[in-house]
């Protein structure tokens, strides 16, 4: 299980606003909740395939309708768990991307006002 702090930033998603239509966004918060994801997603995909080495050298020795059916089992099962690990990794990736989205937007505005000033 992931550390306790890997996680802490997504318990301050409640930084993201919608105000008026706008969503404001701190950047250091993004970037903390996308690192927490990234490495939960690290994380779960290391225990998966430690799990997947140990079930696969369980039945290995299993033999019977039983082991085959928890094989089965076990297969629809992992297959849910590879969903849930490349869900965190795809929800990781894309929150940076809108960063880097927000960031360049934010650049770009920060110009367009020292334009007006300058």
């Amino acid at each position: 299980m992931p550390g306790k702090g890997e996680l802490s930033a997504i318990r301050h998603v409640d930084t993201f606003s919608l105000v008026s239509g706008e969503l404001r966004v701190d950047p250091a918060v993004l970037a903390a909740t996308c690192s927490s994801l990234s490495a939960a997603a690290a994380h779960l995909l290391k225990q998966l395939q430690t799990l997947d080495s140990q079930v696969e050298g369980m039945l290995t020795s299993w033999r019977g309708q039983s082991g085959g059916t928890y094989k089965e089992a076990y297969v629809m099962w992992s297959t849910g768990a590879d969903e849930v690990e490349k869900g965190l990794a795809i929800m990781a990736d894309l929150l940076g991307h809108a960063g880097t989205e927000f960031g360049a937007q934010d650049d770009a505005a920060r110009a367009q006002l020292d334009g007006l000033h300058g």
